[in-house]
This record gives C-alpha cells, structure tokens and sequence, in this order.
C-alpha cells in the first residue's frame, strides 16, 4: 500500500486525492482580519519574478494583514530570506536567475527591520557581491540558498553554477557581509543548512549526488566531514533539521530520506529506504520548532504534507495527512511558537495560511493572499 511507502519518511501525500482536514479551535476564521494585532510577528515573502519582498503582520488568529511590498533591483529574483539571530538583520538571496537561465550577477541584500512595524530599509554596502563575477573572478555565479550560523557569525550560501560555498563573515554591528573564500562542493548546491550547535554544514545536492557535511571552523572555515559525501540517491532542495540537531529530513523532488546525525562526528545514519516522492515533487520542508511534526511544501501535487516525528527520529506513517495549499507551492514555514503555518505559492502567486491542531499536527485553513508574482520562499518570525 502507498500508505505503507511513506515508511521513515517525510515528504510523501498519504494517498493520490489530498485529504482536507478541518477541526475546531483553531482560534480564528478564514476572514483574513479579526483579533487584535500580535506585536512583532511578521512574514516576508521572496517574489522572485516580481523582484520583490512582501511583509505581512501575523494576527493573534494566524491571520496576516499586509503591510507592504518592497521592490529590489531589478531583474534580482529573489530565491531566500534569512533572519540574523540578533533579530536586527534580514538577508535576501539575489539569485539573478529566472526561466531556467543562470544569471551572472548574484548577491546578498542586507536590510534592518524593525521589530515594532516589519519596515525593512536596505543598510549602507548592500547587495554584497554584486556581481559575485568581480570579487571571485568567476562567470554565472548564481546563488539560491543560505544559511546563517546560530551565533550569527557567519553566512554561507550555495553557488549552484560554480558548484561551490561562498563563505560569508557578518559584521554584528551593521549587518555588512565579507566574502572570506569560497569551497568546492561535489555538484549542485541546492540546500544548505546549519546545525543547531553550529558545528556543521550539510549541503544538499542535485543529480543523486547525495548530502555532503562540513565541519565548521571557529574562523568560519568549513573541512569536510570523514565520511562525507552520504551518496543517497536524490536531488536534494531542502533540508530540515529537528531544534535538537538529532535528525534531517531530506526533501527531494523526486525522492527523499530521514537520517539521524552524529552530534559529535556529523555523520549521517539513513533512517531507512530512500521513498518515492516524484508524484507530489516536495520542494522544501519544516519542522516545528517544538520538534513534534514536519511539514513539506509539494510542488507537484500543490498540498502540504504533514507528519508527526516519533521517538527514533521516523515519522508515524499510520498518522500523515495533507490539505490543499495554492498552486504550485514552493516553500513552507512555521511560527516559532508552533501554532502557525504559511506556504508560498509560486503558480498562483499567493500564500496561504494555516493553523496547527497541537495534539495532531493536522491543519485548519485560515484564508489565502495575493503577493506579487513568482513566491519562493518565505519565513516567519518569531
């Protein structure tokens, strides 16, 4: 049975025909309003064929009210936004890429936000790398993920034309980047993701090349790991990891896996067979930060995935369950206090919003947004 096939992993519909599900107290309607305002919780959205950041205030319900749309240079397509742990800063990955073409000038936007109304203004330096061709002395530099170092420290990011790490020092004070070096990886760096201790650096590539990991240096420097690269079968965009840094799972448009990580050494340990997942195409994948369920945004099948993490790091087969998100969604994201979750839709450029049943993990839809054209990415905070 299909059912059955989900096994130890994530990013798998339970059936064919996603299965709405609906239940009571989620706090809030599908109005898009009502409620007081909750300070200090916003979500930025990447429109990358827009060239643009929407903002969003989130409700006490869940519910987002939209505060603005912030343009950027033109023809910068936008693919990712990370938030320093400091909580003044916000990245955006310039990829300079669109309709399957390379671009050649990719950079990092750098902004402030404010905490108190989610205004972001981009600070003095910004974009940093641009073009990445002039400080590398490399052509098609096309970045389209990063990932920042729990202590904020550093900033590394994944140039899938060059096949390499960028590595990125971050200046505490104003947000400014330094491009330190830049390190070969075995083939395209999809996703790249930190540990919660900090001490590695998993980069998942494409064309079943598997997950490489790297020890991280105190200077920001990365070695790679012993037993690295972790030849899995898959091309892997998204990695997620647990808050305690015990399990990934590895989403891939095509397959997938769940591993547990070595907390000493890094290595992975693959929780099982590798799944089938071409039908649903996940792009990306969340886990709550209570460490309790994980979602995946499928591109294919346009639901959510949602599934609950068990003991052994596996994921309760017999308990999964999706809803319909938009079209095409690309992206998918938590609140940090686990209650909410929001999923960008690139296909009808949207983003949907949803509440999570803490005793199940299963959704209850709020209401859908428009933003501007082409949403990859987003993130909530806090």
């Amino acid at each position: 049975m299909r059912q059955r096939r989900i096994g130890l992993f994530l990013a798998m519909v339970v059936a064919l025909v996603p299965l709405t599900v609906y239940f009571l107290g989620c706090g809030g309607g599908g109005s898009g309003g009502g409620g007081g305002v909750t300070t200090s919780r916003f979500v930025f959205v990447a429109n990358s064929d827009a060239s643009s950041v929407s903002v969003f205030r989130i409700q006490d319900n869940g519910a987002l009210e939209s505060l603005d749309n912030v343009a950027l240079a033109a023809d910068s397509y936008p693919t990712m936004i990370a938030l320093h742990p400091n909580g003044k800063f916000l990245y955006v990955v310039n990829s300079n890429a669109s309709g399957g073409e390379w671009g050649d000038n990719a950079s990092i936007g750098a902004y402030a936000y404010s905490a108190d109304t989610g205004a972001i203004a981009e600070i003095e330096g910004s974009p940093f790398g641009w073009p990445l061709d002039e400080v590398t002395g490399k052509t098609g530099s096309t970045l389209v993920n990063m990932a920042i170092t729990p202590d904020g420290r550093f900033l590394y990011a994944g140039d899938v034309s060059n096949e390499e790490i960028m590595i990125f020092s971050i200046n505490a004070s104003t947000g400014a980047l330094t491009l330190q070096d830049e390190i070969a990886v075995d083939n395209d760096p999809q996703s790249v993701a930190v540990s919660p201790s900090g001490k590695f650096l998993f980069v998942g590539l494409y064309d079943d090349y598997g997950i490489q990991t790297f020890a991280i240096q105190g200077d920001g420097s990365l070695i790679e790991a012993e037993y690295s690269p972790y030849t899995i079968n898959g091309n892997y965009v998204w990695l997620a990891l647990t808050p305690d840094g015990k399990y990934m799972y590895a989403a891939g448009v095509d397959n997938g896996a769940a591993c547990s990580i070595n907390g000493v050494t890094g290595e992975l340990t693959v929780l099982g067979d590798v799944i089938d997942t071409s039908l649903d195409e996940p792009k990306s994948a969340a886990v709550t930060p209570d460490g309790k369920y994980v979602y995946t945004a499928n591109f294919g099948s346009g639901t959510v995935g949602a599934y609950r993490i068990m003991g052994d790091g596996t994921v309760d087969a017999d308990t999964a369950t999706s809803i319909q998100a938009g079209k095409r969604p690309k992206s998918v994201t938590v609140t940090r206090d686990s209650k909410y979750l929001y999923v960008a839709n690139y296909g009808d450029a949207t983003v949907t919003a949803f509440c999570i049943d803490d005793a199940t993990g299963e959704l209850e839809l709020i209401d859908t947004y428009p933003v501007e054209k082409g949403p990859k990415f987003l993130t909530a905070l806090p």
